[in-house]
Order: C-alpha cells, then structure tokens, then sequence
C-alpha cells in the first residue's frame, strides 16, 4: 500500500498541472477574466478622452453632438456605458460631444411694423425682451431700434428689445392771426414749427403785414415740425 502512495501523489500532482496548464493557456479568454474599470473622461475632448479610454483597454466611439451653453465644443457630455462600469477589455464606449453654445443673429428689423419684427426675431429663434414707444418722424408702430444691435450673433436663449415709433410729437395749433408777419414766425419756430412762404392778400382792409389767416387752424393738434401757411394783409416786399 505504502508503495502505490507516491503514484497517487504523482498522478495526482500531473493532473493538476495539466489542468493549469489548459486553464491559464488553452482557454485564457473563456477562462479567465479580462475586466477594467471605465474611466471617468466627461469633459475631455474628444481626442483626449479616446487615448485614454484606450490605454484602459477600451475603444472609443463618437456619438451624437449636443448645444451646451457652459461645456466647449467637442468636450465629452456623456459616456455609455458609464464611468466606473467594470467590463472586458475591448469594449466600444460612445462618446457624447458638445458643440458649444448655439448662438443666433439678430435679423434686420428696423423700419418693419412691431407684429412682422416680433415675427422676425421668433424665427431667428430669439426672444421678446421689452418694448417702448418713442416719439419719431417715422410711422406710428414702426420699429426704429433694436438691441442687441442687427446683425450681431447672441447665445441662444436670448432676448432681444425694440423700440418701436410712437409718431410725430403732436402740440396744440397756436392761433397767431392779428399778429404781424414776423411775430407769428418767430413764435412758430420758437414752437418747432415751420412757417411756409407768407401768402398775401393785396384786398384786405387789416393792416399791411399782418397775418388773416392760417393753415392748420387753431387749437388743432399737429406734429412738431410741421409746415404751417400764412396769409398775410398787404404785398409782397
């Protein structure tokens, strides 16, 4: 008995080692496990977070790209499968992009009326900020300013505000009729009028140089600025 003892031990010992061998050599891939940690590469770029993706032993694969108003164009968002996943070497990892901030320009909308501008700038993908009237030459309603300025490129979201015509400033018509011929002008440029070229009635009975009659009539509103039509008693000098 004692002398079969060292065959068992021997046959026992060559099994075993055979069975090493085929495990850690035959079959290493099946066998034995091959598993890394992902690495963390969110905010990399992308070049820079694919070299290091494969010196864990991991490929890398670009996914889709995404506006991102804080993250750089071309740095990592995401990563699927996430950071810290233990998987087998080899694995594709997709990489989300960013390409950075989306920005739009603001179109030209000076001299359009309010509702095409508010059109305007919603199709530029822009928002409303405020609005205020101002008095202007240009038309009631019409837009006469803009900031941001046009043309000028603006992270998306954005607003932007107009500043839109409220018309002509308007004033009360004075009534300068009996007055001479140069006070009326005086006091109508004085009021931001314009006297026109004085009309004269050489048949009034008033008193030569002054002013019978006016167009606009008194007490009427008109815009500053306005052209006003003297006639004045007498001939013309």
């Amino acid at each position: 008995m004692r002398g079969v003892l060292p065959y068992s031990i021997a046959a026992a010992s060559g099994f075993l080692l055979a069975y090493v061998v085929v495990f850690f050599f035959v079959f290493p891939a099946q066998l034995v496990p091959d598993d890394a940690t992902v690495p963390d590469v969110k905010g990399l770029p992308f070049d820079a977070a694919a070299r290091r993706l494969r010196q864990a032993g991991f490929e890398a694969k670009k996914g889709e790209e995404r506006y991102h108003a804080t993250v750089a164009a071309g740095a990592v968002l995401t990563q699927t499968p996430p950071a810290t996943s233990s998987l087998p070497r080899g694995t594709m990892v997709t990489l989300t992009t960013s390409r950075g901030q989306l920005v739009a320009r603001v179109p030209t909308v000076i001299g359009l009326p309010r509702h095409l501008a508010e059109t305007a700038l919603t199709n530029a993908g822009l928002d409303m900020g405020n609005v205020r009237t101002e008095e202007s030459e240009a038309p009631r309603g019409e837009v006469i300013g803009v900031r941001p300025g046009e043309g000028m490129e603006v992270p998306v979201p954005a607003r932007v505000s107009l500043v839109v015509s409220a018309g002509p400033a308007t004033m009360i018509m004075p009534d300068v009729m009996g007055q001479s011929y140069p006070q009326a002008r005086v006091l109508l440029e004085q009021l931001g009028l314009r006297p026109g070229t004085a009309v004269m009635d050489t048949l009034s009975m008033m008193v030569e140089n002054t002013v019978i009659a006016q167009f606009p009539l008194p007490g009427t509103d008109v815009a500053r600025g306005a052209r006003v039509e003297l006639t004045v008693a007498g001939r013309q000098p």
